[in-house]
């Protein structure tokens, strides 16, 4: 939040034409029972009398609606006019450092609060600057129908006189400041358009990367990027501003530019390697979702990771444990971001309440809590417990102890009421959080499935002793059938001419449908797909086209296929994947011939996989199907491609 002081005498105000228009609704809070709702630690009280401001504001606006502006702090405050900040992260523990009132300000950030569409607050202790320390709060509640109030309060005790003075000049501008910024918002919400914002910061191109640009343009346009996606890249890399471009996350801007995924993914895979941005891997705390390492390549990933701000070391090789993100190359344009507050409510956006209680301390929370699975968990512990909120639920309110874990999953109604507890001897961190994937992040598994991406970089591998976890994902196999007889027949020449169009075959179909080419194996194919029903067309084109009867090709294929988890490891300094999902997809071979497509219950069962069954007309047979190595037996389904 802002480090910009604040009035010191207390005080409160409501700003004109704000009064509360809600017949019934009680009056605003005044800055006496603020502070005895929010008192100040006793060992702060001893260092100088507190200087405390207490502002409201009433706004045609839910707080839902409003939460997004408010939540995100570092561009709320640029609005409000701030001076950029600096953050490090040193053992755990944030600090920042900025320039107020010409004076240096140096402080550490106490840990965040928050509470989703409710309120939020910030405290510093300063290090250097006319204060020794600097509270803030939000907070909002609902009065009436899409009409919320809003309390600003920012609490301070000064160095000295010369630091008041300082505060007394600048809070009459930061009050008029705070109302100019939320009438801006609010209009914006009700004319259904995103608030104008003051330009960010954008850096200059770097000496001669005008020419530099000039020939990634031509090498784009021989890798056939179309110009319309190729523009869109270079108006990114040459205007946007420093924060938009620090991490590009491709998944943002496929929504925001309407561009299919895959087509600008393969456009940036190209440009990366013609040297207009950088990719890395970014290790991501489980809990925080922060980036704790960006390493450029994958053989670099350590298995394990450490988030000290979580207080946890937890397994990279999970499946979320790794984001790949873009950078524009620093021989183009060197990116530093600039910003005006940590911001942790919005760069957590998942999160949906943090609490720290004090020892022997409890409270209770109103949440407004959607419809949803969320994990509620204490810092520096691994282990978590699930509420489901749901409308038909039972139950309206939900306890929680910090000595005891949750049942592993416990359903209350929309909203529920929050009760905290910490009856220990130490302060103790609530975390409730959405129990769903960032959508916005590009894992690993997305590029191993993408057939451009082993193309353009297939140096790019686990490190020799690391697996990798990459999901479910649909293995596919295929197998030449009578590969011997067309050796003797046709001879090594002619054959191995037939095989390598049936590679290239392979090679175009596979890539099609979305997925990719894992490696050859004589001459088989193995490759791998994110959805079962793209190995499905895969499987029923391929074998449409080697019928027996194509005049092009004389060849007849046998294909399997199975759904499971795989993981990612290193084989010949290549990316592959192992697991029983990946030798069972092969040993099914056993039970398929020519224009056979052979596949497990798992994959019959998928919603797509019956729709492309269907809409080709064919059916599935079920089979048994012993399981030689173990003797045990599974059912298959097998369809005749004619």
């Amino acid at each position: 939040m802002s480090s910009s002081p604040v009035r010191w005498e207390p005080s409160y105000t409501v700003p004109p034409g704000a009064e509360a228009r809600s017949s019934g609704t009680p009056g605003p809070m005044q800055l006496p029972e603020f502070l005895q709702k929010y008192p100040w630690p006793e060992e702060w009280l001893k260092l100088r009398k507190p200087l405390d401001n207490l502002w409201c504001f009433e706004l045609d606006a839910t707080p839902q609606e409003l939460w997004p502006h408010l939540a995100d702090t570092s561009t709320f405050n640029h609005r409000l006019g701030t001076n950029p900040m600096v953050f490090t992260e040193r053992d755990g523990r944030v600090f920042g450092r900025a320039t107020n009132a010409g004076t240096r300000m140096v402080w550490e950030e106490i840990p965040w609060e928050w509470e989703y569409a409710k309120g939020l607050n910030n405290t510093r202790i300063y290090r250097e600057g006319f204060l020794h320390v600097g509270r803030a709060r939000y907070l909002l509640s609902e009065i009436g129908p899409r009409r919320t109030r809003f309390y600003a309060y920012f609490g301070w005790i000064p160095r000295g006189v010369g630091g008041a003075i300082k505060a007394r000049l600048g809070a009459v501008y930061i009050r008029r400041q705070f109302a100019r910024v939320l009438k801006e918002i609010v209009t914006s919400l009700q004319q259904v358009q995103l608030p104008v914002e003051l330009p960010l910061p954008v850096s200059d191109l770097e000496p001669g990367a005008m020419m530099r640009l000039v020939n990634i343009r031509h090498a784009l346009d021989r890798a056939g990027v179309a110009p319309q996606v190729r523009d869109r890249l270079f108006q990114l890399v040459e205007q946007a501003p420093d924060l938009d471009v620090h991490r590009i996350r491709v998944r943002k801007l496929v929504r925001a530019w309407n561009i299919p995924e895959r087509t600008l993914l393969g456009a940036f895979l190209h440009a990366t390697r013609h040297g207009l941005f950088t990719l890395t891997w970014d290790v991501l705390c489980p809990h925080c979702r922060g980036v704790r390492t960006e390493l450029a390549h994958l053989g670099d990933v350590p298995p394990k990771g450490t988030c000290d701000i979580c207080g946890i070391d937890f397994d990279v090789t999970a499946v979320n444990s790794l984001e790949v993100t873009f950078h524009i190359h620093p021989t183009i344009r060197h990116v530093t971001p600039q910003l005006y507050c940590s911001a942790e409510p919005a760069r957590r956006a998942h999160i949906v309440v943090q609490k720290t209680l004090p020892p022997g301390m409890a409270t209770e929370m109103n949440t407004l809590m959607d419809e949803g699975r969320y994990r509620i968990r204490l810092r520096g512990s691994l282990q978590f417990g699930l509420l489901d909120v749901l409308p038909g639920a039972e139950q309206t309110s939900f306890t929680w102890s910090s000595e005891e874990l949750p049942p592993q999953v416990t359903s209350v109604r929309l909203h529920p009421t929050l009760t905290l507890k910490n009856p220990t001897a130490a302060p103790v961190t609530f975390t409730v959080e959405r129990d769903s994937l960032d959508t916005d992040a590009l894992r690993p598994v997305d590029l191993f499935c993408f057939q451009d991406f082993r193309d353009l970089f297939s140096e790019e591998a686990v490190a020799a002793d690391m697996q990798l976890d990459i999901g479910t994902r649909t293995v596919l196999f295929t197998d030449l059938v009578g590969s011997t007889r067309l050796y003797e027949e046709e001879g090594d020449t002619v054959a191995f001419a037939s095989v390598r169009r049936h590679f290239i075959k392979a090679y175009e179909t596979v890539r099609q449908h979305d997925g990719a080419i894992i490696k050859t194996i004589g001459d088989a194919v193995m490759a791998v797909f994110a959805r079962p029903a793209d190995a499905v067309r895969t499987a029923l084109d391929l074998q449409s086209y080697f019928n027996g009867s194509n005049p092009e090709t004389n060849l007849r294929l046998r294909i399997s296929l199975h759904t499971g988890p795989c993981l990612g490891v290193r084989l010949n300094q290549n990316m592959d994947l192992f697991g029983s999902t990946v030798n069972l997809a092969a040993k099914m071979q056993a039970a398929a011939d020519a224009g056979h497509v052979v596949f497990t219950r798992v994959v019959r069962e998928d919603l797509g996989v019956e729709q492309v069954l269907a809409q080709g007309g064919h059916t599935a047979e079920s089979l048994d199907f012993e399981l030689k190595w173990s003797g045990a037996r599974m059912e298959l389904f097998r369809v005749t491609v004619k």
